[in-house]
């Protein structure tokens, strides 16, 4: 199915619109009453699906509802964790989100589910956020990488945390980098651990 809100606006309607009822899962070929509760609340909704006594082969086929193309159809999907990642980088990067919001609690089956997810959402999370600062310095000029690594470093100055969210999860807490984001070390520890931070 796919969904359909313009072609359910043309008269007299198109080849393949179906309404959807998302409470019984069913589909009405009858077109509701736009008045209806359940239009109005969005539980029918209009789609575009194969129809007919070819139906299954052209599924097979992968034929779109839409154009009749075949082979113009594919499913993507990703798991939970993908999702999970891109969905609290897109929260927590809002800008309008208090800093103290920015928890999250998440279910798994198993500890080992929950270590592989925990690790899976902090790395991914890492490479969205390093984008975005990585576009960020990017934005104002052309640079080589020596001179966006510079660039990057400068405009996280010296707060501890945008130094921290620009180095590797499996690299930031280890002793040489430390001196890079840590506020209470030493001047020659922290030029050492920045040229690392650089390369």
């Amino acid at each position: 199915m796919i969904s359909a809100p313009a072609e359910a606006q043309v008269p007299g309607g198109v080849e393949g619109l179906r309404w959807f009822h998302l409470d019984h899962r069913e589909l009405f070929d009858q077109t509701p009453d736009p008045e209806s509760a359940e239009v109005v609340d969005g539980r029918v909704l209009p789609v575009l699906t194969l129809i007919g006594p070819d139906a299954d082969e052209q599924s097979v086929d992968d034929v779109c509802p839409a154009c009749g193309a075949a082979d113009g159809i594919r499913f993507l999907g990703s798991a939970v964790a993908t999702q999970l990642s891109v969905t609290l980088s897109n929260l927590f990067g809002d800008k309008s989100l208090d800093a103290a919001e920015k928890k999250a609690l998440m279910f798994t089956d198993s500890v080992q589910d929950a270590a592989h997810r925990a690790g899976f959402v902090q790395a991914r999370s890492h490479i969205l956020s390093l984008r975005t600062v990585l576009r960020g310095a990017l934005a104002d000029s052309e640079l080589d990488l020596t001179e966006l690594g510079q660039a990057v470093i400068s405009r996280a100055g010296g707060d501890p945390m945008l130094r921290y969210q620009l180095l590797p999860p499996d690299i930031v807490d280890r002793d040489e980098f430390v001196g890079f984001w840590s506020s209470d070390t030493h001047p020659n520890t922290r030029r050492a651990a920045e040229n690392k931070a650089k390369r």
